[in-house]
């Protein structure tokens, strides 16, 4: 980041900036957990100004059915589904994004506790990204 650049969190279906307020959004394996996740990227869009840019990472296609997943599930009720790269360009473009490019990447889970019992190491999986243009 630049300095006297800033960060904001929020609810992604209902970001707490006005229209246009940003030149950059990134979201990090979270869309896939937005029950609307449609509704997430509209507002996504609304946010930013004309020109743009959102970059992504989320697992794509087959992330609700691995292991980790369905235990994150069980465990603490968070909601994974899968989000094939198709059909998120689709809906950028249907939110208002002019441009949308999926790109796999390699992507190495960080070593994450699930109970104080049970550890699970990492695993890597091609998982795609997405760069979406205002």
């Amino acid at each position: 980041l630049e300095p006297g650049s800033w960060l904001c969190a929020g609810d992604m279906a209902a970001i707490p900036l006005r229209d246009g307020a940003v030149d950059a959004a990134v979201c990090c394996a979270a869309l896939h957990h937005v029950p609307d996740w449609r509704t997430a990227l509209q507002e996504v869009h609304r946010v930013l100004r004309p020109g743009g840019v959102l970059v992504m990472q989320e697992p794509g296609r087959g992330h609700r059915k691995q292991a980790e997943s369905i235990s994150q599930m069980e465990q603490f009720g968070v909601l994974e589904q899968d989000l094939p790269p198709r059909a998120l360009a689709r809906a950028c473009r249907a939110a208002g994004f002019t441009r949308a490019v999926v790109r796999p990447v390699a992507w190495t889970a960080a070593p994450s506790t699930l109970s104080i019992k049970r550890r699970i190491s990492p695993t890597s999986s091609a998982s795609p990204t997405l760069d979406a243009w205002t």
